[in-house]
């Protein structure tokens, strides 16, 4: 059982790894790193007539999708591979995985929410101990974050649970947790129910979204970047808008897809569909923050070059 779980917590930070191998090999590329397949950049696309873009490059996803798999599972026992790579927050992430009662399963979880942390498992300990896939997703994708962030976290997680409106992403879509999706008025849809269902599949995503998007956000400083590109747009507003969720959908479309079928393809263990969950959501939701990083740096040096 425990095995799907450390494929996870590998595959996690593989994806951190790449991305940040790609965010500082980017440099070499500036003005053509989402659009290498034209001679037009992305800000004269943005100012020009066409509503749709030319030229889209986004093949930096390859290197965080299903190969992500590939590089850590060779057919080894994945767990053998945490003792080199757990060090520092994530040791502990380790002695969870190994963790053989639940009581050690619950110590090993406050070692995780030690330090910086120590306030977000204050709030989220109550829900996530008794769930160990959602404990391991959600402190795998917790410890991989910088510490300093853990004040953006826990405020995400408390919009979450405890506003109607939820957190909103930067890029204005909203997550909300299912109790107060029954608040929604649909005039007796069957539909009703389908959103607000609560089940563990759901709090996965959910809950790991959130940490990457509250933690990327303040990483990057994405509202206030994307506030201005928005202002200078003048009239361009919406298309920018547009853009903006177009080039880092398309990322997070192409990670999430490719690690949940690679991992549900690993056939020397059994993994369950949950694993699947909490890695493809990290992998691309973390493919679509670096994405957007990389919109707003594009045209920041594009304009600066004018």
């Amino acid at each position: 059982m425990r095995q799907p779980f450390a494929l996870s917590a590998l595959i996690q930070r593989d994806v951190v790894e790449q991305l940040r191998n790609f965010l500082q090999g980017r440099e070499q590329n500036l003005g053509k790193v989402l659009t290498a397949n034209t001679t037009d950049d992305l800000l004269s696309q943005l100012e020009g007539a066409n509503i749709l873009p030319k030229g889209v490059d986004i093949g930096f996803v390859r290197e965080i999708g299903g190969l992500a798999v590939a590089r850590v599972f060779d057919g080894q026992d994945p767990l053998d591979h945490l003792h080199d790579v757990l060090v520092g927050q994530l040791a502990a992430l380790g002695r969870l995985l190994h963790a053989d009662t639940p009581q050690e399963r619950l110590d090993a979880l406050r070692d995780v929410f030690a330090g910086p942390l120590a306030d977000l498992w204050k709030t989220v300990g109550p829900l996530i101990a008794s769930q160990l896939s959602i404990a391991i997703s959600f402190a795998t994708t917790a410890a991989l974050m910088p510490e300093k962030l853990a004040p953006a976290i826990e405020q995400a997680v408390m919009k979450y649970f405890f506003t109607r409106d939820g957190f909103r992403t930067v890029d204005g879509s909203q997550l909300v947790a299912p109790i107060h999706l029954e608040d929604l008025d649909l005039g007796g849809s069957a539909l009703k129910g389908v959103f607000s269902q609560r089940t563990a599949d759901r709090y996965i995503r959910d809950l790991i979204r959130l940490v990457v998007e509250a933690v990327d956000d303040a990483r990057y400083d994405l509202a206030k970047r994307l506030e201005v590109q928005l202002d200078l747009a003048k009239d361009k507003r919406d298309k920018y808008e547009d853009w903006f969720k177009g080039f880092s959908s398309m990322a997070e479309g192409a990670v999430t897809s490719a690690v949940e079928e690679a991992c549900l393809g690993v056939s020397t263990f059994d993994t369950n569909p949950l694993i699947a969950a909490s890695a493809g959501t990290f992998a691309g939701t973390a493919a679509r923050k670096a994405t957007q990083h990389v919109f707003l740096s594009e045209l920041e040096y594009l304009r600066s070059r004018r």
